[in-house]
């Protein structure tokens, strides 16, 4: 076979991939790097009863995150893949927190916990640079706004370049520039749809996820209503309407709070 044809060939190959997989397998191109308490798992880590009964006690987790970073990552994904910094003490929750991330089945993962006595902006700081030092990938960062992800984040993406940072909107309060407040996991799977590192059959799914929950998952009572909703121009109406149905379950538990 000539050179040409096993270029043409290879070309083909390729092409057939991209069609069965939905996306052109970007997946293997970025790492995602999340936070854990009040971004994937339901915490309330700013009412110190709470987050203790919490931490210990509930493998609750919001809706839809399990979801979300296993249709970005793929299937059988490496554990360096997907990066869990958590601020919560190393000597104490290392054991309940792998349980409930392996029990809500996240795709595999890494876990960095705090160790030394220090503030977690300082060591959230240090195993991003660190963890940026050992990797050539891009970097998709998930937080949430109860503590210091946002200016952590702001900061790390101000030196290093990132494709995005979510901030989980707990609180409501006002963000840096450059971040990506979401309430549900379903907000941010459009805006990795529209990114184009989810298609819309995965981003359907993390809506589903969302839409069918119960409870807490939904929107925990510590978790502020939002004042206004995502406007998201040009979806496919399938996902138009997932997120409509979203926004008036959510109208009306909030509704019922007021």
């Amino acid at each position: 076979m000539s050179s040409r044809k096993i270029r043409l060939f290879a070309a083909t190959l390729t092409l057939m991939s991209i069609l069965a997989n939905g996306k052109a397998g970007a997946a293997d191109s970025f790492i995602i790097v999340s936070d854990v308490d009040d971004t994937v798992k339901i915490t309330n880590v700013l009412d110190r009863a709470a987050a203790a009964r919490n931490s210990v006690a509930s493998k609750l987790v919001f809706a839809g995150m399990p979801e979300l970073y296993q249709n970005l990552l793929g299937q059988n994904s490496r554990a360096e893949r997907l990066e869990f910094i958590s601020g919560s003490p190393r000597f104490i929750l290392t054991h309940k927190m792998h349980e409930c991330l392996t029990k809500t089945h996240f795709p595999a993962y890494n876990l960095a916990l705090r160790g030394k006595v220090t503030s977690v902006y300082n060591y959230k700081k240090n195993v991003l640079q660190k963890l940026y030092g050992a990797s050539a990938s891009q970097f998709l960062l998930f937080g949430d706004d109860t503590e210091s992800d946002p200016e952590v984040y702001a900061n790390f993406s101000s030196k290093k370049p990132v494709l995005a940072i979510y901030i989980h909107r707990i609180t409501g309060r006002t963000l840096p520039a450059g971040s990506i407040a979401f309430v549900t996991a379903f907000d941010a799977a459009l805006w990795e749809y529209k990114a184009g590192r989810l298609t819309e059959e995965q981003a359907a799914l993390v809506g589903q996820a969302v839409l069918t929950s119960q409870g807490p998952a939904f929107l925990p009572d510590f978790q502020k209503c939002p004042k206004e909703y995502m406007k998201i121009s040009d979806l496919p109406k399938p996902l138009e309407a997932i997120k409509d149905k979203i926004e008036n379950k959510m109208i009306t538990l909030c509704a019922r709070r007021r």
